[in-house]
């Protein structure tokens, strides 16, 4: 007798939850990377991430959740608000910054030894939350019940140059970045100690 309102309940939250899902995901990409900011302590790299919104409707963004490995070691992790919304059928930038920590008098458990120098593989690991439209939508998000997540992962090649970029106040210096070489191309690696 009980189970009648139960499963009329929970087809309509199927339904309704059905229709929240007619929208598109955003579509990211990475746009830019430069340095922000260099010390002799660390520097501060800026991701520039772009949104995409398909929709006809705007999709307001409410977290982002990023890390970054170099070589394969995880030398990042974030989570910062995306401060925006992207409109209809438009885009949104998104800055992120990953701050890395050099040297061995560095607090930091993950400092690197020294300043990169030349090309090292990297990893971007992007997930970013948003709202689809909507008032129902808006209360299965604040209830923790519908969170919309899409994610994005970049790896390439990055170039940190050969040494200190010359920086000036809000003039970040530009990384260039280029995808992983074929199996056959040749890709820096670390050298292998000597055998003793």
């Amino acid at each position: 007798m009980g189970q009648g309102p139960t499963i009329g309940f929970l087809a309509l939250l199927a339904a309704l939850l059905a229709g929240c899902s007619d929208y598109k995901e955003p579509r990211l990409s990475v746009a830019n990377v430069a340095v922000a900011q260099e010390s002799p302590e660390g520097l501060v790299i800026a991701f520039t991430v772009l949104a995409e919104n398909q929709n006809n409707v705007a999709l307001p963004l409410r977290e982002v959740r990023y890390a970054l490995d170099l070589d394969n070691k995880r030398v990042f992790e974030g989570t910062r608000s995306p401060e925006g919304t992207v409109r209809a059928d438009g885009s949104h930038r998104m800055v992120i910054p990953v701050a890395l920590a050099i040297g061995p008098g560095s607090d930091a458990s993950d400092a690197l030894p020294e300043r990169p120098t030349g090309e090292h593989r990297y990893r971007l690991a992007v997930n970013l939350t948003y709202i689809t439209p909507g008032a129902l939508a808006n209360v299965l998000f604040d209830t923790g019940v519908r969170r919309p997540v899409v994610s994005y992962n970049e790896s390439g090649l990055l170039n940190f140059g050969e040494g200190p970029a010359p920086i000036g106040p809000g003039i970040p210096t530009t990384l260039p970045t280029r995808p992983l070489p074929s199996p056959d191309e040749s890709v820096p690696t670390d050298p292998e100690p000597e055998q003793p």
